[in-house]
């Protein structure tokens, strides 16, 4: 169970059982308290001995961001990952094994990591199947194990053609920060494990955090999480990589499967769009509407109940800052409740 808030003085939590998934979408304008209410949940999540990993793109879980109630539980339960100035830990091309005891084949090894760079980079067939090549070189050389990902620079420089020098040059920040290093450990059990990635270019920060979510996905696939369920935390999801492929759409659709489940925080709901990701948020089991933009109240209104859309319009605009509307499954005082409500998570100084 997660903690969201309360209603006319009762505790409203995640009804984990009736939820058809476990991924949670917080949505609403900036400055709304969306950022908070997800270290809210974060911070529950944690405390029940659950692995917590948040890809912290634009610092909105740096220490000056944490709000005040919170600040113990992510001193006691944070674990930092410094991307920028210490490189990321992670056995990125070494094979998973999988639950019955085989091993992930080299060619899907080096496949995975070949996708989701040509993806990220937008590379051309050229371009791909120069990377896939130094990609296979770098993994039968074991050359990770001994330089990081800086290895794939030397392979693609050694390569000399035009495509490859171009994959390199478009790989310039990932292989020169040497972000990716070889250890057996990416994240520590029972924490909340916070990927810092701000001090990057957008460009590479979304490359790192796909590279992170496809890795965690291939250990999902393996089995890894079935036993003991984890949660993964992205602020501004709208800004990663929303294809069919990209591990967030996988993840939506079929986390739960795998014990992988989701908290995403974004600003909006595009309707329309080709964007997998922004098509499946709308099937998070649970959806907490915060405050939206004026132009923004229709559209949330509708899908919240298009029925009802005046109504829940005229809600909408009267939410103040730390309110919102949860839609789902939940518990109230340990009740079931499936719909939609208003739920405070309104924190006042006085609770100090």
């Amino acid at each position: 169970m997660i903690d969201l808030g309360n209603w006319r003085g009762k505790s409203v939590s995640t009804n984990d059982e009736a939820l058809h998934n476990r991924h949670i979408a917080v949505i609403g304008s900036s400055g709304s308290r969306k950022t908070v209410q997800s270290q809210r949940m974060i911070c529950s999540a944690v405390e029940q001995g659950c692995t917590v990993l948040a890809l912290d793109l634009h610092g909105a879980l740096a220490d000056d961001q944490i709000f005040w109630k919170y600040r113990p539980i992510f001193e006691q339960y944070g674990h930092d990952i410094d991307a920028h100035s210490d490189g990321i830990t992670c056995p990125l091309f070494s094979p998973v094994r999988y639950s019955d005891g085989s091993v992930e084949d080299s060619i899907d090894t080096v496949g995975s990591i070949t996708d989701v760079l040509a993806t990220s980079f937008r590379l051309g067939c050229a371009q791909k199947a120069e990377l896939r090549s130094a990609v296979r070189f770098v993994y039968d050389s074991g050359g990770y194990e001994t330089q990081g990902i800086r290895a794939l620079d030397r392979a693609l420089r050694d390569a000399g053609s035009v495509p490859a020098q171009r994959v390199r040059e478009k790989l310039y920040f990932l292989t020169e920060h040497n972000i990716f290093r070889p250890g057996d450990k990416l994240f520590c059990e029972q924490k909340i494990n916070i990927f810092r990635l701000s001090k990057f270019n957008l460009e590479t920060q979304q490359t790192v955090a796909e590279m992170l979510l496809s890795y965690m996905w291939r250990l999902a696939n393996a089995g890894e999480f079935k036993a003991n369920p984890i949660y993964i935390f992205v602020d501004e999801c709208q800004n990663l990589p929303s294809g069919k492929d990209s591990a967030l759409a996988q993840m939506l659709s079929e986390g739960r499967k795998f014990g992988v489940n989701l908290i995403l925080a974004t600003q909006l709901i595009q309707q329309g769009t080709a964007s997998a990701v922004q098509q499946r948020i709308s099937q998070c089991g649970l959806m907490l509407y915060f405050k939206p933009a004026a132009n923004l109240v229709g559209a949330t209104a509708r899908m919240i109940d298009s029925k009802a859309e005046s109504d829940w319009s005229r809600l909408l605009r009267t939410l103040e800052v730390g309110e919102f509307i949860a839609d789902g499954d939940f518990l109230i005082d340990g009740r079931e409740h499936n719909g939609a409500l208003k739920v405070s998570a309104v924190i006042k100084d006085s609770e100090q």
